[in-house]
């Protein structure tokens, strides 16, 4: 196995599941390495949300995998090596609006706080706070430490991503 060979994606088919109905993505075969970089892009409708769910082994309950294999880190995670990739710390999905995600009660540091701590429970609560004040600080969010208790509100669409971006980077990833 090529050890900088970090997702594998061969012939992957996805449709609904409708009987009958034609697949979203039809034959889908791309390998990634680490420290690589990779776009998706098209036009709306084009399959861009489900391939990239599909990665992540998180599709809606009306679409199916209908054939092909998806391994991350050499494990198939559409199958038994799912056990060994934790969705959500070592793969996961960032919606194109992720803003809509965060309560706008309730400061973005804590919730980006409540998200690193359901990846790493071990972490008690000032951990975690510290964690994400560091994290904000390494995505250039300036003052970190006051920003930290912003409502979304006081953050811009861009800024808005932080919550989910450094995602792995909260156990420091080496891919």
């Amino acid at each position: 196995m090529d050890l900088s060979l970090i997702l594998e994606i061969d012939d992957l088919t996805v449709g609904a599941t409708t009987p009958g109905a034609a697949p979203i993505l039809d034959h889908i075969s791309f390998r990634l390495s680490t420290s690589e970089i990779f776009g998706i892009y098209g036009e709306s409708g084009a399959g861009k949300t489900v391939l990239s769910r599909a990665l992540a082994n998180w599709l809606p309950e009306s679409l199916e995998y209908r054939a092909g294999r998806v391994a991350f880190a050499g494990h198939d995670i559409l199958g038994a090596g799912a056990r060994e990739v934790r969705i959500g710390r070592d793969i996961a999905y960032i919606g194109s609006k992720p803003q809509s995600s965060l309560d706008p009660t309730v400061p973005v540091g804590v919730q980006i706080a409540e998200k690193l701590h359901s990846v790493r429970p071990e972490w008690n609560g000032r951990e975690c706070r510290d964690r994400v004040m560091q994290l904000l600080g390494e995505v250039r969010i300036p003052s970190p430490k006051e920003r930290y208790w912003d409502y979304p509100s006081k953050f811009s669409g861009g800024m808005t991503w932080t919550p989910f971006a450094p995602n792995p980077r909260y156990s420091s990833p080496t891919t």
